[in-house]
């Protein structure tokens, strides 16, 4: 038995579908590619692709991020060594806002602490994958993961407290033993004073890099949602081929043609 006319029209119809996506998928395909082709005039066009373009942004994004990261780490142990020098002057009694009376008898002006605060460098964007392309990555930025996320930005948090302030002169080292070698406060203060002066230029570089990279990025992430629309939109023509040859196998079936 022959299958009827309006069998012959679905699976017709049906092929239609599977040409016209496979020609979609083609120009898709080129899209994200880039394909070159020669004009009547003579000269030549050039269609950058998807992937080629995120390849462009792709490295200089990764070698400021690793300068940034490498800037930060900078930043983070000249913080930490301040919480270092400020802990070590009051151990050795140089700190806690101490002073002297005229007899050289110490009174408490009231202790004062400060509180050492450390960098660190972060990132936040999308993920760009299925099922949901703007679900949320964040986390901190390393040698590792430099060139990752949409946006780059710093925090602050403490790392720890040393009293103030530091680098009171003792005028009576037997009731404030000060450490082996150490004859007076003024050292600790310098120390500090020094260690926040290279701080200064590094984070003047270090914002400056991050305001440029975050300009990079940006645009990246548009390259990136349509790179996520295309494979998305290939992921549903294919699906709908799929599906278009395996309703033709059905409709061609010789067991199916009592019914069609």
């Amino acid at each position: 038995m022959a299958i009827s006319t309006n069998t012959e029209a679905l699976i017709s119809i049906y092929q239609q579908t599977i040409s016209s996506n496979t020609d979609q998928i083609a120009q898709v395909e080129a899209t994200e590619t880039g394909f070159s082709s020669q004009l009547p005039d003579g000269t030549s066009f050039k269609l950058y692709g998807i992937q080629e373009t995120l390849n462009y942004f792709g490295e200089p994004i990764q070698k400021i991020d690793a300068r940034i990261v490498e800037l930060n780490t900078q930043i983070a142990g000249l913080q930490s060594t301040i919480l270092n020098v400020g802990q070590t002057a009051n151990s050795c009694g140089c700190g806690g806002s101490v002073g002297f009376g005229t007899t050289g008898v110490p009174f408490f002006l009231g202790i004062n602490t400060t509180t050492v605060l450390q960098d660190s460098v972060t990132y936040r964007g999308y993920s760009f994958t299925s099922p949901n392309p703007f679900s949320a990555i964040s986390g901190t930025l390393t040698s590792v993961n430099a060139g990752i996320g949409t946006e780059d930005l710093t925090s602050q948090s403490s790392i720890g407290i040393y009293y103030g302030d530091v680098g009171i002169a003792r005028t009576n080292i037997s009731i404030f033993p000060i450490c082996p070698g150490v004859t007076d406060c003024d050292s600790y203060p310098i120390q500090i004073a020094a260690l926040e002066s290279q701080i200064t230029p590094l984070k003047n570089e270090r914002n400056s890099l991050i305001n440029k990279v975050n300009y990079l990025k940006s645009e990246r992430s548009k390259y990136k949602i349509r790179d996520y629309g295309f494979t998305a939109q290939l992921e549903t023509l294919n699906s709908e081929i799929n599906s278009a040859e395996s309703l033709i196998d059905f409709l061609e079936s010789s067991s199916n043609e009592e019914w069609l």
